[in-house]
């Protein structure tokens, strides 16, 4: 059953300048955002809503957006592999890239830090969580507090998404399986009887739910002796949409298909809708309602930004039925 579109304003990364813009799904329209970041050295990959900016991860940057929005132009925050929000909603963990290992804690506002761990060289920071810091060395993940103490072996893997102490891990072992850092329990996610699960899943806002791609069928073995002048066209690849219970793992496979992989879905600030892309379409993106659990597709003239974030209430100069 199709539904009316949802009156949501998304900001979204266009790989043409300008590369940060509007969407608004109701109206199918597309505009430049009121904030410039041309400047930045290459994709927009996501948006971190903290209180008062938005952190924004570019390649090897992290960079620092004012609210509420108006016409200026986002600042380069430090240059880091790492950006990860900090529990406290107003500030992101990002590394030293002179001192491996080390994570300074800083507010887009100020531009200052405020806090500092150290990890060692070779460490990743894959997680901030109220129980502490997950911690990646090579493929072991453990939880780790601020004076550097382990406080247990989470096991082989990578985080893929956080929310409060729940965790979604890519375990090396395979398959996906949710840590609650809190009580130390470990779900697996069941298999839905999906092909193979992709890569970039989002929680809902009130952590109820997780939202990731996953291909229908099975990946085809490559070509033996491939003719590279002569490849056969390319013919689409069917992927789903999955939605899993952090509680149980059940994972359930919403209704209808788009062609090969998607980025992470943006959840509404309510988590009634998911809004998201997929690369390899045109001029569409996708919406679902979370209730309703059946994709449907918005076309518009021109390509579509990439969703990053909801911003249909954030603080914006004018109300955003204005031009921006």
């Amino acid at each position: 059953m199709l539904v009316e579109t949802p009156p949501l304003v998304l900001l979204g990364y266009s790989d043409r300048r300008p590369r940060l813009r509007v969407v608004r799904l109701g109206e199918r329209s597309v505009e430049p955002a009121p904030i410039e970041l041309d400047e930045t050295g290459g994709a927009i990959e996501s948006i971190l809503l903290r209180e008062g900016w938005l952190a924004a991860e570019v390649g090897q940057e992290v960079w620092t957006i004012p609210l509420p929005l108006g016409k200026t132009r986002g600042e380069i925050l430090t240059q880091s592999f790492d950006c990860e929000p900090d529990p406290d909603g107003s500030s992101v963990w990002v590394g030293d890239r002179k001192t491996p290992g080390t994570f300074w804690r800083v507010n887009g506002v100020t531009q200052t830090a405020d806090a500092v761990v150290e990890f060692g060289a070779g460490a990743r920071l894959d997680a901030v969580a109220p129980a502490g810091f997950v911690v990646r060395r090579g493929t072991e993940l453990a939880l780790v507090d601020d004076r550097s103490s382990e406080r247990g072996r989470i096991g082989a893997g990578q985080v893929l998404a956080s929310h409060g102490n729940m965790i979604l891990v890519d375990e090396t072992s395979g398959g996906f399986a949710l840590h609650d850092l809190g009580s130390g329990s470990r779900t697996e996610v069941e298999d839905p009887g999906v092909g193979r699960w992709q890569a970039f899943p989002s929680f809902s806002p009130d952590g109820r739910s997780v939202a990731i791609g996953a291909d229908r069928d099975p990946p085809k073995p490559p070509p033996e002796n491939p003719d590279w002048g002569n490849l056969a066209p390319y013919e689409g690849s069917p992927s789903c949409l999955v939605l899993i219970d952090p509680a149980t793992g059940k994972a359930t496979v919403a209704e209808g298909s788009f062609d090969n992989f998607c980025y992470p879905p943006v959840w509404s600030d309510d988590g009634a809708w998911l809004a998201f892309g997929a690369p390899c379409e045109s001029r569409q993106l996708w919406v679902m309602s979370s209730e309703e659990r059946v994709l449907q597709r918005v076309r518009f003239r021109r390509q579509p930004p990439m969703p990053l974030l909801d911003a249909t209430h954030l603080p914006w100069p004018n109300p955003l039925t204005e031009d921006v």
